[in-house]
């Protein structure tokens, strides 16, 4: 507040500061109370990390970020704190989402634009994708409305897009196995679409995927080179902007005794790999549970041999390591809801599409839905 250079009496001064005092702690409470984190004052520590991540954006066109696991509460509480970090609109453009089914982008414009959307369109966007029983979990429909909310308060050429990510797969079309692999390009696709909204336009974009479609190296390739038809959407990225494109994994290993040392058991923090405590450990290190590995032998993908297994650094795989929670808090996730899945015509066609793809799951659902194999009650 500026000075005027005016003389006032004491006792108004006094008045004056008071005034002044009980408008801040207003103002205090209020953001408090409308659950908006305060810098520095977060609960769990994220501002500050949130803010580590975005300064990634200062040299960086792409930064991706591995979900962790799907459905993450402790993820999804982060994200909250990262976008409505004061810097988020600053340095970020586009939000590129795997949880979207891309024929419904002009929905999604709509409602981030402030438009209204009846509510079983808007749900399309994260119910239509090509994967089934994921997110329907109320932290994605959570995310867009942060979004949405975000953008009423920016001039209409700094709102925040959303790229929904996901291929955009026609269900009514999908009657097998086969029809569903024909219809899912899911790496591909969201490498054209960044490369056509953002990179052209120069633009910036946060991606938001799960971790094993983002690092710049394939381990389940065992860290080498593959036809590009089958290439992940981080190594296709690091490809075409290799200094331009940052990959930040979440999902740690902290049960790992050179991981931990490197991590000193304190969180929530984010390190950049290229460091010499981090840069050479072996990036298989970091996870938490052994990939499988494969190799390419005349269009097959085959079981590789565990004794051929080869090892990446982590500096080469990944740009840096954001621990958020111990590995048993990341992955908890709020107990599916009946009501997470709306009325009966949604609960049938989810049936009939865990069964095109013979979905590990089914069982699970028909408890929850209390329904039948042929859907009914």
């Amino acid at each position: 507040m500026m000075h005027q250079g005016i003389r006032f009496g004491r006792k108004v001064i006094v008045a004056g500061v008071l005034s002044l005092l009980l408008q801040v702690l207003s103002l205090h409470f209020a953001k408090a109370q409308s659950g908006i984190p305060q810098e520095g004052g977060s609960p769990s520590g994220f501002y500050t990390v949130a803010g580590q991540v975005l300064d990634l954006f200062k040299n960086r066109d792409i930064v991706a970020i591995d979900e962790g696991h799907h459905q993450s509460k402790v993820f999804h509480e982060f994200l909250q704190v990262l976008i409505a970090h004061r810097d988020f609109p600053r340095r970020v453009n586009d939000v590129v989402v795997e949880f979207g089914n891309a024929r419904y982008q002009p929905v999604m414009d709509d409602y981030l634009a402030g438009k209204l959307v009846p509510d079983t369109l808007l749900a399309a966007c994260w119910r239509e994708t090509t994967q089934v029983l994921v997110w329907d979990n109320p932290v994605y429909a959570g995310f867009f409305k942060s979004i949405r909310d975000l953008n009423k308060g920016l001039p209409a050429n700094r709102r925040i897009r959303v790229l929904l990510g996901d291929p955009p797969i026609d269900w009514t079309k999908v009657h097998t196995t086969q029809d569903w692999v024909s219809s899912s390009p899911r790496d591909r696709f969201p490498y054209d679409l960044i490369v056509n909204h953002v990179l052209q336009r120069k633009r910036k974009a946060l991606v938001i995927y799960g971790g094993f479609h983002l690092y710049r190296k394939d381990i389940m390739y065992n860290f080498q080179a593959v036809d590009s038809s089958k290439e992940k959407l981080g190594v296709l990225l690091a490809r075409r902007i290799p200094v331009n494109y940052a990959v930040v994994w979440t999902r740690i290993n902290e049960k790992d005794s050179l991981v931990n040392k490197v991590f000193n058991g304190a969180q929530p923090q984010c390190m950049l790999t290229r460091t010499p405590a981090i840069d050479t450990i072996p990036f298989s290190r970091l996870l938490d549970f052994q990939v499988p590995r494969f190799y390419e032998k005349d269009g097959k993908r085959l079981p590789l041999e565990s004794g051929k297994y080869v090892e990446a650094p982590v500096g080469q795989v990944v740009d840096a390591l954001l621990w958020l929670a111990p590995l048993d808090r990341l992955t908890q996730t709020d107990t599916p809801s009946p009501e997470w899945f709306g009325g009966r015509a949604y609960t049938l066609e989810l049936v009939r599409r865990c069964k095109i793809l013979h979905h590990p799951d089914l069982p699970r659902f028909l408890e929850l839905m209390q329904v039948d194999a042929a859907g009914e009650q």
